[in-house]
Formats: structure tokens, sequence, C-alpha cells
């Protein structure tokens, strides 16, 4: 089973690699805001929220944020893998 901390890192290193600047957003003023914020020039700011493989809890208010961050015209979304970040980019159209 994976943390999240390490769930976050390979979703960080993966997305940097492909040239996309990451922020993680260890404390902000707003509880429930996903964990990593990644930017990319010509592409919607992408926030994702990293769970572990099994057991990952997904709090009211990170689905609030989460559901609100895509309303608004961002794409955000829960993770608890590469893979899954990735198949996001490619229904986004992004190739990295």
């Amino acid at each position: 089973m994976a943390l999240e901390t390490k769930v976050q890192k390979k979703i960080n290193d993966k997305l940097t690699k492909k040239g996309w600047f990451v922020i993680r957003l260890a404390v902000t003023n707003v509880s429930g805001m996903p964990d990593l914020l990644a930017l990319k020039k010509d592409h919607k700011p992408f926030f994702i929220e990293a769970k572990r493989t099994k057991g990952g809890v997904r709090s009211p208010l990170q689905k609030y944020y989460i559901k609100l961050l895509n309303k608004i015209g961002f794409i955000a979304m829960f993770a608890n893998s590469w893979e899954v970040v990735e198949e996001k980019l490619k229904e986004e159209g992004y190739n990295g």
C-alpha cells in the first residue's frame, strides 16, 4: 500500500519530467484544497488530491473543492497513482 506522500512524489516527479511546474500546497488558508497544483503554458491549471492506493479517504471538503475547481474551469481530481493522472491528461488532450 503506497502512502499518500509516495503517491504525491511519483506524480510530482512524472509531471515535472513532462514540463509541468508543480507546487505542493502543503499549507493553505483553505482546508480541503488539493495537495498539488501543476502549471504549464497553454494548459489549464491542474489540481491533484493524492490518495493512498488502498484506504485513502476523501473528506467532504476535498470532494467539495475538487467539484468547485472543475466547475470554475480548472482540472481537479483525486489520484491514487501516476497512471490515473496520465489518463486524465490524455482525456484533456494533453500529451504530457
